[in-house]
């Protein structure tokens, strides 16, 4: 009884939406179309700063950045952000850090420092020492760089739609196009349906997971038409029955601007947080700027131009340097070093200690056989 409820539930919403919305387009179909689209786009570049807005207080600024994503699997992410860190007596860690990948070697050069506060600009210009690691291909699995998260936010820009399938895209590199997370939910066979309104608009419907016995299901507006790529306007998340929901906040909200043949994102809002009800708390918000589409990369793009004074381990040579140029403090480049290395300090100067009362006992050892000679040697004499 329960799956003939569940059925007869699951077809009177899809009828529901058919009729509310227009007419149902085959879903290969489809795929085919937004494929086509997405092989429009070759390259992006953007500016963006990320914010963080609770309702009745002041935006917090995250992280900014500046992305070059080239399609042939190459990127340049140069960016500065703020992460929460608990270590001793800071909450916070200031962190800036540039990353390359030219398909073969990828390249990270990071400064990092614990503070109490949450504003980037007071350390922009600050001085600390980089660091840099040179190695073979990128593994996405180190933490370097989150696509789906901030500031870089790649999984959220078209082709890309972010984590929205219990495979977990967001760790993949290349990050999968739209098309690609459609075709892997065909394959496993799970429900999927496109439907376009009188606008040619499209509502791209699926089930995406089952949490607590509660099937969860997403919802993409998407816009063939828009541009030559087309735009994804909206995404919603919830239950099937409050898809359409008017009073439903999306999940993810997109405002565009033209750039050439393409609409490109102005800002693209993340709901971060929401109570019971599902009404608003929390939202994370990329602001773009000098959005490029298709823009020629050069080869040094995917270089990077290591800071003086930075410590480089170089795992392709088995090389840790230091850049030369500039004099840098040499004090800072031993701790750095140190720190590198995981080496510790303390272990090293209790070696030091040990050393120091070795030296002493010996001393004092070879003193008392001296002084145990001489007498040795008076006694007898005095004896004659």
């Amino acid at each position: 009884m329960y799956v003939k409820i569940k059925l007869f539930s699951c077809v009177f919403v899809c009828l529901l939406i058919s009729n509310s919305q227009g007419k149902e387009i085959d879903v290969k179909t489809a795929i085919s179309i937004i494929q086509k689209n997405e092989s429009e786009i070759r390259s992006l570049e953007w500016d963006c700063n990320v914010k963080r807005e609770i309702v009745g207080k002041e935006p917090q600024l995250l992280g900014k950045a500046v992305v070059y994503y080239d399609y042939s699997g190459k990127f340049r992410v140069n960016k500065t952000e703020i992460v929460q860190w608990f270590g001793g007596d800071f909450q916070f860690e200031y962190q800036r850090s540039l990353l390359t990948y030219d398909g073969k070697v990828f390249r990270y050069e990071k400064v990092k420092k614990p503070v109490n506060h949450n504003i980037i600009s007071s350390l922009e210009d600050e001085k600390i020492i980089a660091e840099g690691t040179i190695s073979k291909g990128y593994d996405s699995s180190d933490g370097s760089i989150n696509w789906n998260g901030h500031p870089e936010g790649l999984g959220y820009v078209f082709p890309h739609v972010g984590a929205w399938s219990d495979v977990d895209f967001g760790k993949s590199y290349p990050l999968p196009r739209l098309s690609q997370m459609l075709q892997e939910i065909v394959k496993q066979k799970k429900e999927i349906q496109v439907i376009e309104n009188d606008e040619g608009l499209w509502n791209i419907i699926y089930h995406v997971i089952k949490i607590d016995a509660v099937d969860v299901y997403c919802r993409i507006e998407y816009d063939p038409g828009k541009g030559r790529s087309g735009t994804i306007n909206k995404i919603f998340r919830t239950s099937k029955q409050y898809l359409n929901n008017p009073d439903l906040e999306p999940m993810i909200s997109y405002s565009y601007q033209q750039f050439e043949d393409f609409y490109v994102p102005s800002k693209i809002q993340i709901l971060y947080e929401s109570d019971k009800a599902g009404k608003a708390l929390a939202f994370e918000t990329y602001t773009f700027n000098e959005f490029k589409v298709n823009k020629v990369f050069l080869d040094s793009d995917f270089q990077i131009d290591w800071q003086k004074g930075t410590n480089v381990r170089d795992n392709l040579t088995k090389k840790f340097y230091v850049v030369t140029g500039d004099p840098i403090d040499e004090a800072e480049a031993v701790r750095a070093f140190r720190e590198l290395h995981g080496l510790n300090r303390n272990s090293l100067f209790e070696n030091n200690r040990q050393f120091v009362i070795f030296r002493i006992i010996f001393v004092i050892l070879g003193l008392s056989l001296i002084a145990y000679a001489l007498y040795g040697h008076f006694k007898k004499k005095s004896v004659s």
